[in-house]
């Protein structure tokens, strides 16, 4: 006997495996009529919910032929719920009933301790509406970040819904491109071109609308694993203009290209700090570095975790023994209190990202 309160089950949903997870959400939605409700991980979906009909579906991406490809029903509690004995039960005609707490994710927080190199590969997945994510921190320290490189290389409507992720902070970079947004409570639509940045609260309901060119975006975002809500009953952008999370304490920003940098702390560089550190509760920081002229320098931070986008040009960056040639697109993540020496011929610009407090970085001179 299953010890479950029934006061906690928040619904029940028939599980079907497909080995083309997109393409059955596309079937169920446009030739059944579905509504998506979830879908997760964003960068390279394998689970998925729709709703309709008094039917709730949850898909499951399995390879073929896998011996988990069978049908069953799965109940699921909210997060109130007490430690239950059993997860499955099978009924007397041998159907599977798999009970499961409302999803979260185990986050063990690692910080590195060795340089990670992501050079620009050009190996894409097919995550939600459309876009195609590059994977930026492989090992994703835990599951506490993720950073992707989003593209949507197609002008026009882009087939996004309203939607929310359970993060506890986002931030996006536009690469290149500009593209339609909306947001709850930001009265106006956005938008957002190349060089501007946004840092999304938490659950804050957003859409994308439309692109005027092929867009390029990086996006990083804690935890790692999360999932995304479709809401179809608000329409954004609404009047009111406010958006501030209590629990995080971090709030909406929007954060234009056309503002000025000011001389950095680094020898040659100018710098533009981009509003984060106090949008984001002083969560992660994040500078735009630029230089025009050749230069090198020692270098150190003091910061949990600093990850280096490069935006242009090319530079050398060398560890104890080893050096790493980089160039525009590819990204490392250094760590702590540990020194590196940096070197460029030509211009360069470069984006980072920090957690843990304001940028702390010491140049050796």
């Amino acid at each position: 006997m299953l010890n479950v309160d029934k006061n906690s089950i928040e619904k029940a949903e028939v599980i079907l495996n497909t080995s083309l997870l997109n393409e059955e959400i596309f079937f169920l939605e446009n030739e059944i009529g579905f509504k998506l409700k979830e879908i997760y991980p964003a960068d390279s979906p394998k689970f998925a919910s729709l709703e309709g009909f008094g039917l709730n579906i949850f898909l499951k991406l399995e390879k073929e032929n896998s011996k988990y490809n069978l049908t069953h029903i799965r109940v699921r509690l909210d997060k109130s719920s007490k430690k239950i004995k059993s997860k499955l039960l099978t009924s007397p005609g041998g159907n599977k009933v798999e009970f499961i707490i409302e999803q979260s994710y185990k986050i063990i927080k690692k910080f590195p301790n060795s340089i990670e190199i992501n050079q620009n590969t050009h190996t894409w997945n097919n995550g939600r509406a459309g876009m195609l994510y590059r994977d930026l921190l492989p090992s994703r320290y835990g599951g506490y970040i993720i950073a992707s490189h989003i593209k949507l290389d197609s002008i026009g409507k882009v087939h996004d819904r309203v939607h929310y992720h359970n993060i506890d902070f986002q931030v996006l970079y536009c690469l290149k491109g500009k593209v339609k947004l909306a947001y709850e409570n930001q009265k106006n639509y956005i938008m957002f071109n190349k060089g501007d940045c946004i840092l999304q609260p938490p659950q804050i309901k957003h859409q994308v609308i439309e692109t005027y060119e092929p867009l390029e975006v990086i996006e990083i975002t804690s935890p790692a694993e999360h999932i995304t809500k479709i809401n179809y009953d608000l329409k954004i952008p609404n009047k009111d203009k406010t958006s501030f999370d209590e629990k995080t304490k971090s709030f909406f920003l929007h954060y234009k290209h056309e503002l000025q940098g000011i001389d950095s702390i680094i020898p040659g560089f100018n710098e533009k700090k981009m509003g984060i550190y106090d949008a984001s509760a002083e969560f992660a920081d994040l500078t735009i570095l630029e230089s025009d002229n050749f230069n090198s320098f020692e270098f150190l931070h003091r910061n949990k975790i600093l990850f280096i986008y490069v935006l242009d040009g090319s530079i050398k960056l060398i560890d104890d023994i080893t050096e790493h040639s980089l160039n525009t697109n590819d990204c490392f993540t250094l760590p702590p209190n540990k020194k590196f020496s940096l070197f460029y011929l030509n211009k360069i610009k470069l984006l980072l990202l920090n957690i843990s407090g304001k940028l702390d970085i010491k140049v050796f001179k």
